[in-house]
């Protein structure tokens, strides 16, 4: 079963707007950032898909400039270049070079439809000189709601999660 959560319809805006930038999905642990990212990158052709938990995804990021990773990258999933491509880095707060990387995705790599995930990176901010202001989009993701999930067990119950209830049965 698709879990359905709000932020799906802000990602489908963003997807499609000429001043996109990287996306930021703060929260704590558990609450699906990944499964976000993760279900919204079905809607590419072309995913590149990494986690800096594992090392041999982080130490890419600590071996090469953003350049070399992306044609690292491209030339390993065989992707033609310069093509839309929908570019996860999850767990970033794990790596302080690939969150100083975010603001470059955005100014010199528009075609890349970057978002990347992690809990607990006001630690990691804090070990930054400059954190890319203005050229990322912060998103933060909370646990499921009881909308989000009534809209995944049972959409026709939304009709009835609108109105008051009245607690003295009138």
């Amino acid at each position: 079963m698709k879990l359905y959560r709000k932020v799906f319809s802000d990602l489908e805006k963003w997807k499609i707007s000429p001043n996109r930038k990287p996306i930021l999905l703060r929260g704590a642990r558990q609450v699906g950032k990944s499964y976000i990212a993760k279900e919204f990158s079905k809607k590419y052709a072309q995913r590149i898909l990494l986690n800096l938990e594992k090392s041999e995804d982080f130490n890419l990021f600590e071996r090469y400039n953003l350049q070399e990773l992306i044609d690292f990258l491209f030339a390993i999933n065989n992707f033609p270049k310069e093509t839309e491509t929908f570019f996860f880095i999850d767990e970033i707060q794990a790596s302080t070079k690939a969150l100083q990387m975010l603001r470059f995705f955005y100014e010199e790599h528009p075609y890349l439809h970057v978002i990347a995930a992690g809990s607990l990176l006001e630690f990691a901010l804090d070990k930054i000189q400059s954190f890319p202001v203005g050229r990322v989009h912060q998103i933060p993701v909370y646990p499921i709601n009881f909308e989000e999930y009534l809209h995944t067990v049972n959409p026709s119950l939304l009709a009835y999660s609108t109105g008051t209830l009245d607690c003295y049965g009138s």
